[in-house]
């Protein structure tokens, strides 16, 4: 299945690369369905998880599923239009770029 795990989950505080990719203890971690954007969006992101303990379980390839206080980092970012969907994001990630679309959250906010 999809959360079969493929090896053991990264836990630690992350350092923010940009919104899609996220380092603890210097590995860096791919999140699971998104493009990552920089800048202000990654600042946000930055401050979010500030000295919080991420867990990130590998899903396929370089892609990680990541939590945090057990909720779906990916679908957060998403949600909160701090990233766009990748080609490769599950239904539940498209719908969550879906609501910040349509709520014109984040990134939308400028788009047309």
């Amino acid at each position: 299945s999809q959360t079969a795990s493929l090896g053991p989950a990264v836990r630690g505080v992350a350092d923010v690369v940009d919104t899609g990719t996220l380092e603890i203890r210097g590995r860096p971690i791919r999140l699971l369905g998104v493009e990552g954007e920089g800048r202000r969006f990654a600042r946000e992101l930055a401050r979010f998880l500030r000295n919080r303990e991420v867990v990130c379980e590998p899903v396929r390839g370089e892609a990680h599923r990541c939590r945090v206080d057990g909720e779906d980092l990916s679908a957060l970012i998403l949600a909160a239009g701090g990233g766009r969907a990748a080609a490769d994001a599950p239904p539940e990630l498209l719908a969550a770029e879906d609501q910040a679309r349509a709520s014109r959250a984040g990134l939308w906010r400028r788009a047309r």
